[in-house]
C-alpha cells in the first residue's frame, strides 16, 4: 500500500477512536499524530520511504541503517507479532528515559515562552520566501535547543522524529497556496521542508515530555499504528512476511521462493486503482 494510503487508515483509526482519546486525557491532536506517525513507521526499514525522507540524509541513513538491520524491505518491520510489540516496548523506555533525564520541569514553560517571542517576530514581520520561513524555523529551533537537558536529547529526537513523520504526512500532503507580496507559497512545501519539520518537531517533543508519564498511552497508539499498516501491506500483491517465533529468527523463503514465506490476502498491486480506491474511502471516514 502507498504511503498517503497508510496515513489515511492511520486518519481513521484516530477518528474512530478518538472518544478513547478524551477518556485516557490525549489531545486530540497528539493521538492523531501517534495514530498516522504509527500507520507509517514500519516503512523506515529503506530511505526511499516517507519517513526516511522527513529530515533529509540522516533519516535517509537511518532508513537504510534499520533496513540492513530488520533484513530488508517488509520483514522485521513489518512481522505483524514482534514489530508492534518492540515497538512499544521502545516507545516506553523513551519515556522513561526522557523522565530519568530530569531537568523538564521548566522546559514547557521555556518552550512556550519561545514560541511566543518567534510568533510575536513573525507577525510583526513575516517572512515572504520559503527561505525566510526557514530561517524563521531555525530561530525558533535556537531558542528551544538551549532548554533541552542533555540525558535527554534522544527522547526529544525520537518523540520529534514521530512527529515530524506525522506532520509530514498530514500537513506536508495537504496544504494550501499562501499569496504574500513575494509570490505565492505552498504551505505543504514548507511543511516538508526537513529542517522546518526538524524545527516544529523538536520543538513540540520538548514542550510534550515535560510531562513524560501523560504519555504513557502514545507507545500503545503507535504500536496498533503499525499493525494497521502490516494489515495495509497484507492485501496487496506483496502481503506481509509470516510471523517469527522469536524477535532474532530470520524470515526464510518458502519451496516457491519469497512468497512461501508471506502471507495476506494478495488483492492488487501496490499503487494500482484499488489502492486509490481505499484510500479516498478511509480519508472519507
Amino acid at each position: 500500500m502507498m504511503g498517503t494510503g497508510h496515513t489515511a487508515s492511520g486518519l481513521a483509526g484516530a477518528a474512530v477512536t478518538l472518544p478513547i482519546a478524551s477518556a485516557v486525557g490525549a489531545h486530540p491532536a497528539a493521538w492523531t499524530a501517534a495514530w498516522v506517525a504509527g500507520a507509517m513507521l514500519s516503512d523506515l526499514d529503506t530511505s526511499g520511504s516517507h519517513g526516511a525522507r522527513v529530515w533529509g540524509a540522516p533519516t535517509r541513513a537511518l532508513g537504510g541503517l534499520i533496513g540492513k538491520v530488520a533484513g530488508g524491505h517488509r520483514e522485521d518491520t513489518h512481522d505483524i507479532v514482534w514489530a508492534p510489540i518492540l515497538t512499544a516496548v521502545i516507545g516506553w523506555v523513551v519515556l522513561v528515559a526522557a523522565w530519568a533525564a530530569g531537568g523538564f520541569s521548566g522546559v514547557g514553560t521555556a518552550v512556550a515562552s519561545a514560541a511566543r517571542v518567534q510568533a510575536e517576530g513573525l507577525l510583526a514581520s513575516p517572512p515572504r520566501t520559503a527561505e525566510g520561513a526557514v530561517r524563521a524555523a531555525a530561530d525558533a529551533l535556537v531558542a528551544v535547543a538551549t532548554q533541552v537537558p542533555p540525558l535527554a536529547i534522544l527522547p526529544v529526537l525520537v518523540v520529534a522524529l514521530i512527529i515530524g513523520i506525522a506532520i509530514r504526512m498530514t500537513l506536508g500532503q495537504a496544504g494550501v497556496t499562501v499569496k504574500t507580496s513575494a509570490g505565492r507559497i505552498s504551505t505543504s512545501r514548507v511543511f516538508r521542508n526537513p529542517f522546518v519539520n526538524f524545527a516544529i518537531s523538536v520543538t513540540t517533543a520538548t514542550a510534550l515530555l515535560a510531562n513524560p508519564a501523560a504519555l504513557w498511552w502514545a507507545p500503545i497508539v503507535i504500536a496498533i499504528g503499525v499493525v494497521t499498516h502490516i494489515l495495509g501491506d497484507s492485501i496487496t500483491t506483496e502481503g506481509a512476511p509470516r510471523p517469527k517465533l522469536t524477535p532474532w529468527q530470520k524470515h526464510t523463503p518458502g519451496k516457491d521462493g519469497k512468497k512461501d514465506s508471506e502471507w495476506g490476502i494478495r488483492l492488487f498491486n501496490t499503487g494500482t486503482w484499488p489502492d486509490l480506491i481505499i484510500r479516498f474511502g478511509l480519508t472519507a471516514t
